[in-house]
């Protein structure tokens, strides 16, 4: 198994954060690189956002409305759109790339328009890209936080992969453990996404 391209921090970095020696993070390679896709994924979920540059392909069921908002933040292109099987033509849509959201018609005035609205229970899919850049190193730079926060994730994945809450040996006694408050989200609330 190798790193996934979207994985936002290597192994070196995650076995740096564990304090892991080099025989260790070699052995753990294979669960190192679950754990690190599995942390970037969750820090994602959370903000509504992809750290590293991505091709998405989202199906959506329309809403009756002006707009559609995309599920990921930062959208830099949208590719195509095709509804119920036809591919819709630039000029049949317009976004506002900002904010996430597509519009079906071609000018802003369409949103105040009644008849420029998706159409209800119609399947919408959608080809875009969305992050901030492909370059690891770059993202990095751009969401430091969010590296610490994968990071903290990767640890306790790693440290408590069992997920024992409490341990109960009969004569001897019970040991709880309490689970951690999920500081990583604190550190990454600034960048979730809210819907507009």
């Amino acid at each position: 198994m190798s790193l996934a391209t979207e994985a936002l921090i290597t192994v070196a970095q995650a076995g740096a954060w564990l304090k892991l020696d080099a025989a260790t993070i070699t052995a753990d390679t294979e669960l190192l690189e679950a754990l690190i896709l599995a942390a970037t994924k969750l820090t994602e979920d959370y903000c509504g956002r992809k750290w590293i540059t991505q091709t998405l392909t989202e199906t959506r069921v329309g809403n009756g409305e002006t707009y559609l908002a995309l599920n990921w933040w930062p959208v830099t292109d949208v590719a195509s759109i095709t509804m119920d099987g036809t591919a819709l033509t630039s000029t049949e849509w317009s976004e506002r790339l900002s904010i996430g959201r597509l519009y079906y018609a071609s000018s802003w005035e369409a949103e105040v328009e009644a008849s420029a609205v998706w159409d209800l229970d119609s399947e919408i899919v959608i080809v875009y890209t969305a992050g901030y850049d492909t370059d690891r190193t770059v993202v990095q730079g751009l969401v430091p936080l969010v590296v610490t926060a994968v990071k903290m994730l990767v640890a306790e994945l790693y440290e408590n992969r069992e997920g024992v809450q409490s341990i109960s040996i009969d004569g001897v006694g019970r040991t709880d453990y309490r689970v951690k408050d999920p500081i990583w989200k604190q550190l990454i609330q600034p960048l979730k996404v809210s819907v507009l």
